[in-house]
């Protein structure tokens, strides 16, 4: 079960849809906070894939196509 109550530290990026971007490598969570405050944690997400996310040129298109698109199980919690 997701625990709500878990604090991750996020950090800024360089995108026009993406805020900030954090990840526990422990519980394979990936947690994304939009523009406009949206955020969501997207669960048992392979850690090459955020270090990938994180080296991207283009943060947002490759955040639609290998982590939204893939159908990572996610819940939005703010």
């Amino acid at each position: 079960m997701l625990s709500y109550a878990l604090i991750m530290k996020r950090k800024h990026v360089d995108s026009s849809g993406i805020q900030t971007v954090g990840y526990d490598p422990v519980k394979k969570i990936l947690e994304v906070e939009f523009v406009g405050n949206h955020v969501y944690r997207y669960l048992n997400v392979p850690e090459v894939l955020y270090m990938r996310l994180m080296r991207a040129a283009s943060k947002g298109n490759f955040f639609n196509t290998k982590i939204r698109d893939a159908g990572f199980e996610c819940v939005q919690i703010g």
